[in-house]
């Protein structure tokens, strides 16, 4: 996978706004349309290249706002709960990655 910051911070753009469309569904019900086929359609890709899983950056507006949100000076503006998913989702991700396994069902399950 390309390890370039542009990489990394799209990718950290597009794992926020997952989060965000979670957290709007389980509390509102309803999230931003775009934003979720966006992330839902990164999930179907099987390439390594940030370009191919997000080929439209417009859809990760979402995301980018987030980004920018949060790594803003002010701490008050801070969205302490997706940081708090952020923390979850990154050690979870830590911990799959110890496990091929795992890896390679949860790859299956989501091309069936």
């Amino acid at each position: 996978m390309n390890k370039s910051i542009h990489a990394q911070v799209i990718a950290f753009a597009g794992i926020l706004q997952a989060l965000q469309c979670i957290e709007d569904i389980a509390w509102k019900g309803q999230t931003n349309t775009f934003a979720l086929e966006t992330s839902l359609e990164s999930l179907l890709i099987t390439g390594n290249d940030i370009q191919q899983i997000y080929p439209n950056l417009a859809g990760l507006k979402t995301g980018m706002l987030i980004l920018n949100h949060q790594m803003s000076e002010s701490f008050n503006q801070k969205d302490v709960q997706i940081a708090h998913y952020l923390a979850s989702v990154l050690h979870l991700s830590k911990k799959l990655k110890k496990s091929p396994q795992h890896i390679e069902t949860i790859r299956k399950g989501i091309e069936e």
